[in-house]
């Protein structure tokens, strides 16, 4: 349930950092303007829920089994297959016409590697029901594929630590719970920097969190502060993980292409880096309230 509030407080720090530093500032259309064009967005996405409420529906009620972290891995592929299905029975075959916008965006989509085989424009759009399963297939096993390479060297960099016992190191009383929160918060974020989810989490399980539990810190408190230190870590250098995946899936042309595009058309620091320090900002700042609201405000009742 904790969770839920961690999820809420960062997407609304990152609402208000993105509007705070958008470069072209809030507006709120008039209803008139706004819900027609709500509403005919809206449109096209409600025959992928309705599948999706359909393929949920037939694993609860027909084989008695419900969607949780456990079956997930099973069900969520069905619903995908079901939306391709439907995309493949449904669409045109040959790509739609474009509107002013769409047409705006096919300049930038001609000049991106990664969209001139992904997006509907392409020749990809044209396979039947099994060309486009055998290519999502094909592009999901070079994902997954790399992705368990990382976490087999990150577990493996989480072993040589725990075994070297650098942790071990650390004094077991820091002397005040505010110093052992910003020391234990600092030391998870570095982790996170390093390691991805699987590998951190056993280091931080067999030695991180005795030193934390000893020192006074909420067994909730700490895996909370655990979650947004491992967020923050992992969108920022020397490992990046977040970035690091994002670049595996859309090309490294595709991310370079970006990245030249906003240093030409922005003078603006902060701008040419965007991507890189919009979620450090929100990430840092939820790290800071996670770490030290519970205590200072005496919430949920851990600390008295």
């Amino acid at each position: 349930g904790h969770g839920i509030y961690v999820f809420w407080l960062t997407a609304f720090i990152f609402l208000g950092v993105s509007l705070l530093l958008a470069e072209e500032k809030f507006r709120v259309n008039s209803p008139k303007v706004a819900l027609p064009g709500m509403a005919r967005a809206f449109v096209p996405v409600i025959p992928y829920i309705l599948i999706t409420v359909v393929v949920l529906a037939f694993y609860k009620y027909a084989l008695d089994t419900g969607m949780n972290e456990f079956t997930a891995p099973v069900i969520l592929p069905l619903v995908l297959i079901a939306m391709i299905l439907y995309d493949k029975m449904v669409m045109p075959k040959e790509a739609p016409a474009l509107n002013i916008h769409e047409a705006i965006v096919r300049e930038h989509e001609k000049k991106s590697p990664f969209l001139q085989t992904h997006d509907p424009h392409s020749s990809q759009f044209r396979l039947g029901f099994g060309g486009a399963l055998r290519f999502a297939t094909s592009e999901t096993v070079g994902h997954i594929g790399a992705l368990i390479i990382l976490m087999a060297l990150s577990a493996s960099v989480g072993g040589l630590i725990e075994r070297s016992e650098v942790v071990e190191l650390l004094p077991t009383h820091l002397g005040s719970i505010y110093i052992s929160l910003a020391c234990i918060a600092l030391l998870l974020a570095i982790i996170g920097m390093c390691t991805d989810p699987f590998g951190a989490v056993i280091l931080v399980a067999a030695t991180i969190a005795p030193v934390a539990y000893e020192n006074g810190i909420h067994p909730i408190h700490f895996w909370m502060i655990v979650l947004v230190a491992f967020e923050f870590g992992y969108v920022t250098p020397p490992v990046a993980l977040n970035h690091l995946l994002t670049r595996l899936s859309v090309g490294d042309d595709e991310v370079n292409a970006a990245d030249a595009e906003a240093k030409e058309k922005y003078t603006s620091f902060y701008y040419r880096y965007e991507r890189w320090l919009l979620p450090i900002i929100v990430l840092f700042s939820s790290l800071v309230l996670v770490t030290y609201a519970p205590l200072i405000l005496k919430l949920f009742g851990w600390y008295k």
